[in-house]
C-alpha cells in the first residue's frame, strides 16, 4: 500500500522489514524493528490504557512499600524491575542472606554473588567509617563457594590457523609472530612477555629469565621455533620499531 501511494522508498522497506519480508538494510528499518521489539517485550502495552499501566505500577511499588526498612520504591520496564531503597541501619544478615539467594535464584553464577556481597561490605565499611551504622551485616556472611573452572586452550589446527593470519612480512608482524610464539612456547603471561626485557633474553642457550608476580625471577627454556622467530625479529624487525624511542625499551616494542 505505501508504495502504490509513492511513499518514500526508505518508509517501504520499513515496513517490510518490520514484517520480517525482507532484511533491514537501513538505519531506520534497523530502529523499527528494535521498537518493535521493545514493544513487544511488554504483554498488554499496546491496549493498555496509560491509566491503567501508572496504577498497575504503584501498586507494585505499594507491596514492597509495605516492607519494613523500606523508603523508596521505583518499578521500572514495565514492573518487570523493582528498585527499592531501603534504611540502612534497618538491614540485618538475614536481610542480606536474603538477598543473595534471590540472586542465585535469578541465576546468576557465584562469581556475581561474591561480588555483589563484596559491595555490600565495602558499602557498609563506608557507613560505618561515617558513623552512620554501628555493625557491618555483610560481615557475617560467608562468600559463597566457587567452582574451579578449567582454562579453554586452542587447539593445534586453531594454533595453526592463528599464526598463519600473522603478516610476518612487515616489522609489526614479525614483532607479533615472535611475540604469540614466545607466550605459546614459554607458557607466559601477557604482562610477562610485554615486560620482558632484551637482556632477559639468551637465545643462544635457549633461555629467557621472567620476571613474575611478586617481582621472583624464574628461568623458562625456549622452543626452537620460538627461538628461531625471537631471532628473527631481533635482527630484522626490531631496530625500525625502535626509531623515535629511547634505549631502554622492553624487548616487543610498542607503536604507541
Amino acid at each position: 500500500i505505501a508504495r502504490r501511494f509513492d511513499e518514500d522508498p526508505e518508509v517501504v522497506h520499513g515496513i517490510e522489514a518490520h514484517h520480517n519480508e525482507v532484511e533491514p538494510r537501513t538505519v531506520l528499518a534497523v530502529i523499527v524493528q528494535a521498537a518493535d521489539t521493545v514493544s513487544a517485550a511488554r504483554p498488554g502495552a499496546r491496549r493498555e490504557t496509560l491509566e491503567g499501566y501508572v496504577k498497575r505500577l504503584e501498586r507494585l511499588e505499594a507491596i514492597a512499600m509495605e516492607f519494613s526498612g523500606v523508603n523508596e520504591v521505583f518499578a521500572l520496564q514495565a514492573g518487570r524491575e523493582v528498585r527499592v531503597i531501603v534504611d540502612p541501619v534497618s538491614v540485618s544478615s538475614k536481610d542480606v542472606i536474603a538477598f543473595l539467594v534471590h540472586r542465585q535464584l535469578a541465576p546468576v553464577d557465584q562469581r556475581t554473588i561474591a561480588k555483589v556481597l563484596s559491595s555490600i561490605r565495602s558499602f557498609y565499611r563506608y557507613l560505618a567509617e561515617e558513623g552512620l551504622v554501628e555493625q557491618n551485616p555483610a560481615d557475617q556472611v560467608d562468600y559463597p563457594r566457587q567452582k574451579n573452572r578449567l582454562p579453554r586452550v586452542l587447539n593445534r589446527e586453531n594454533l595453526e590457523r592463528f599464526f598463519s593470519c600473522i603478516d610476518t612480512v612487515t616489522p609489526v608482524g614479525l614483532r607479533d609472530r615472535a611475540l604469540f610464539e614466545l607466550i605459546y612456547s614459554c607458557g607466559l603471561r601477557i604482562s610477562e612477555a610485554v615486560y620482558l626485557l632484551p637482556e632477559q633474553v639468551f637465545l643462544s642457550q635457549g633461555i629467557i629469565r621472567v620476571t613474575g608476580k611478586g617481582g621472583k625471577e624464574r628461568l623458562v627454556p625456549l622452543g626452537e621455533v620460538a627461538v628461531y622467530w625471537l631471532g628473527k625479529y631481533l635482527t630484522e624487525a626490531r631496530s625500525g620499531l625502535m626509531k623515535g624511542k629511547t634505549g631502554n625499551e622492553p624487548l616487543f616494542i610498542s607503536q604507541l
